[in-house]
């Protein structure tokens, strides 16, 4: 199949547990299926990058066996960075979104929007030296060490969110690199590491916000935004 210039991909990955929940995902379809529907309602193409499901191709849902790895939240950045760099994706694919599949939901369709070279990211109604996801002020510094000084330097930022990130297929390449390359550091979870990057290697280079997402955990469909993320 010739891919799309412009794919949506998400993955499936259970051969972990996840870190944050102590599960492993179901190895069903069905854990994605809003996302595929809502993007296959805007004539858009997902790419599922999974390591256990049963499922073929069809018109516009492309599935990529990969092989099982560690931490899923680490893991998934590696396996953006390989499938992008393959020859037929590499020579293919201009505009790239990744995001979560078990709880976001294409609003609008955010391609023809898009310019390239501006890195696209989702946000939370919360600060970096704020609880997260009903933890505590401690949360994020607790489990993304690596970044906890840069984190309390800068506790009256907004958190952005890395379960939406989209932009040229080169950008979310460099972001998804750089994310990868920070695996070894230890973290829980990808997220402390992803607000240091995009905040000062894309400093003035990155939008969030509206329209790029409705407002985060709220399960608005805000007319005009281009992403829901319940």
């Amino acid at each position: 199949m010739t891919l799309p210039e412009d794919v949506v991909v998400t993955w499936l990955l259970n051969a972990a547990p996840d870190p944050q929940r102590g599960v492993h995902l179901p190895a069903s379809v069905d854990t994605i299926g809003e996302l595929r529907r809502s993007v296959h309602a805007h004539g858009r193409h997902l790419v599922v990058l999974h390591d256990c499901l049963a499922a073929d191709d069809d018109e516009r849902t492309t599935f990529v066996r990969v092989e099982p790895g560690g931490n899923p939240y680490w893991r998934r950045w590696e396996l953006v960075v390989d499938y992008l760099l393959r020859p037929d994706v590499f020579d293919a694919v201009r505009k790239v979104w990744c995001v979560d599949g078990t709880d976001v939901e294409m609003v609008t369709d955010p391609f023809p929007h898009m310019d390239m070279g501006t890195l696209y990211v989702g946000s939370e109604d919360a600060f970096l030296g704020q609880p997260v996801d009903g933890g505590t002020p401690t949360w994020l510094r607790n489990h993304c060490p690596s970044v906890a000084r840069w984190l309390e330097r800068h506790a009256d930022l907004p958190v952005l969110n890395v379960g939406t990130v989209g932009g040229s297929a080169g950008t979310v390449l460099e972001l998804a690199v750089a994310l990868a390359d920070h695996e070894p550091w230890g973290d829980d979870y990808e997220m402390g590491v992803f607000n240091l990057l995009v905040r000062e290697r894309w400093a003035g280079r990155f939008v969030t916000g509206f329209p790029v997402h409705t407002p985060f955990l709220r399960n608005e469909r805000t007319p005009g935004a281009w992403w829901r993320h319940k």
